[in-house]
């Protein structure tokens, strides 16, 4: 097994991390994380089942376990990059959620964490929407936000304009 997922000790966001990391940095507070001393709440092999893990240790953490086991039986997005129709009001409700986040870097992340959150996986486009919610323009650059999100290990592309948090 090399991933695991352990929690950040300020704000007790779950990070998914690679086992022989010696640090890493929580991607909600911006605390570092000493590896070697955390609990690892989880395993994964694979990069799809670490993420998994995260997003399931972070909905549990906000909401509880027993609500984030019914919203996956009964959601229809579980596992789609792109939302549709009535689904569109997610763009709403993350922008709403994350107007407040301070600075700049700040909300790019939480706004990929979160979309991550909500949808297992994403598109540029669900990104640049939530953004544009937030007030971004659409002349910003979207597709360089989303490379620096994938240099500081915040997101990975499994696939080709398919994006999953870390």
């Amino acid at each position: 097994m090399r991933f695991g997922v352990i929690q950040c000790s300020n704000c007790k966001t779950a990070r998914g991390i690679e086992l022989n990391s010696k640090t890493a940095q929580c991607p909600r507070c911006g605390k570092k994380l000493n590896v070697k001393k955390a609990k690892i709440l989880s395993t994964a092999a694979t990069e799809k089942e670490l993420v998994s893990e995260v997003a399931r240790f972070n909905v549990a953490i906000s909401k509880g376990e027993e609500i984030y086991a019914r919203d996956v039986e009964t959601s229809d997005i579980q596992g789609k990059g792109n939302v549709s129709g009535q689904e569109k009001d997610v763009y709403d409700t993350i922008a709403s959620k994350l107007l407040n986040t301070k600075g700049r870097d700040e909300r790019l992340r939480a706004v990929a964490l979160e979309l991550g959150s909500r949808l297992g996986e994403f598109t540029e486009d669900d990104y640049a929407n939530v953004l544009m919610k937030m007030g971004f323009k659409e002349d910003d650059d979207f597709g360089l936000y989303i490379k620096k999100l994938k240099e500081s290990d915040i997101i990975f592309e499994p696939k080709s304009g398919i994006y999953r948090c870390l």
